[in-house]
């Protein structure tokens, strides 16, 4: 006979199954109801509530607050590894690489086997630049277990390292371990397109069945990049329908329409790219040289500074920016430009023969001599664009009579 009342005390852990199918399904809403009403029967004692509440949380993009319930969970369970983990995990996705690396260290002194300890210690390391140390603690996992992610890791460090052979063998590697894994198929391909071989890039991107990971944005680029503007257009209206919402694909839809100048089409494009992400270089860029394609240099000059902005490293935006200020009247703003451009790049032809142009507009020809001399070693081993060469050569004739300012010189497409 049982004891009176023990049935009317619910166990601590009873409905952990339906929690967990919840989550299995991608029902959130409905799995956070059910963790609330868990974790207020137990009194925020129930640690797989708290934990599933963090996976909850953390899969929704609310960072802080699933390391709150990660946190909870190690209060309740200082000794389970899992805690601890999930506690570096997501401190790494926060940006804390050096706490998370920390964090890592202490679940490393409760399992020094556990492979998903060294490979977060070795993300930890290509974040902060430690890229030795990373190598070191990414092969350590490879060697623990059989899983494609430390493999898939250390290939991406390798890339990181400008090391295109090494990763390329480390990925074949991995899809030997797991050849259904077309994520690696993606990453193999986009690393032979960086590599220029089109070849290889499109045998391996043709693997990616239409249900894995989209291949059609890539295939599209390289019929763009062999100018196969019309198959390009093709493959990007596709994808369009599974990543409606990518700035990406937007941006290169646009770029195809301005190749065939058909600029209404590209600004509409690369506006709506520019909508999905206003932080990106490309469309504002692009953008602002569209406007400058089709004489309207006030607006590209509101997009080239945007650019800028966003991009101060990048000689180019400045290139653009000093030729619409140019045609716009604003000589100084342009030849700033230009010097900021010269900075970023000293060997850039077309940054070069832009501002000695500018400074013979100026009458700086004794600038404008010394610029052009530097294009000399170029010249004589025939490297220079026929633009650039070809007004370098009217500028050098002009020198002596100083008679007609010549204009900035608008870059080729």
């Amino acid at each position: 006979m049982g004891t009176p009342g023990c049935a009317d005390i619910p166990p601590l852990e009873g409905r952990n199954w339906l929690v967990h199918r919840h989550w299995t399904r991608c029902e959130y809403d409905a799995c956070q109801t059910l963790i609330e009403e868990e974790l207020i029967v137990s009194k925020g004692r129930n640690e797989h509530a708290h934990y599933m509440k963090g996976l909850v949380l953390r899969r929704t993009g609310r960072l802080r607050e699933s390391l709150e319930c990660f946190q909870n969970c190690y209060d309740l369970n200082a000794a389970s590894i899992n805690n601890v983990k999930q506690i570096a995990k997501t401190l790494y996705l926060l940006g804390s690489y050096k706490s998370a690396m920390e964090v890592f260290l202490e679940a490393r002194k409760l399992d020094s086997s556990d492979w998903e300890i060294e490979r977060g210690l070795g993300e930890c390391c290509m974040k902060l630049s430690l890229p030795k140390e990373a190598d070191g603690y990414l092969r350590k996992a490879a060697a623990s277990t059989r899983n494609e992610r430390p493999v898939l890791a250390l290939a991406r460090l390798r890339v990181a390292c400008g090391e295109f052979p090494e990763a390329a063998s480390l990925l074949a590697a991995v899809l030997r371990i797991a050849p259904e894994c077309h994520e690696v198929d993606l990453e193999l391909g986009q690393l032979y397109l960086r590599v220029n071989d089109t070849r290889q890039a499109q045998e391996q991107l043709t693997k990616i069945p239409p249900r894995g990971a989209d291949p059609r944005l890539p295939a599209g680029f390289l019929a763009q990049e062999r100018r196969e503007y019309n198959a390009a257009l093709s493959e990007y209206k596709a994808a369009t329908l599974r990543t409606p919402d990518s700035f990406c694909l937007w941006n290169n839809i646009g770029t195809c329409f301005f190749e065939k100048e058909k600029f209404i089409a590209a600004i509409g494009c690369l506006k709506r790219a520019h909508y999905l992400d206003p932080t990106a270089v490309l469309p504002t860029f692009n953008l602002g040289m569209v406007h400058l394609s089709i004489q309207l240099p006030m607006s590209a000059a509101v997009y080239l500074c945007a650019a800028a902005t966003i991009a101060p490293k990048y000689p180019r935006c400045f290139l653009l920016l000093a030729i619409a200020l140019g045609q716009l009247g604003d000589e100084d703003g342009a030849l700033k430009s230009l010097t900021e451009a010269h900075l970023l790049d000293p060997r850039d032809h077309f940054v070069i023969i832009n501002m000695a142009a500018l400074l013979f507009r100026k009458n700086e020809v004794e600038r404008a001599e010394t610029l052009l001399a530097s294009l000399e070693p170029d010249r004589a081993a025939r490297l220079l664009p026929t633009k650039v060469e070809k007004v370098a050569a009217g500028l050098r004739a002009r020198f002596k009579t100083s008679g007609v300012n010549p204009d900035l010189v608008e870059q080729e497409k």
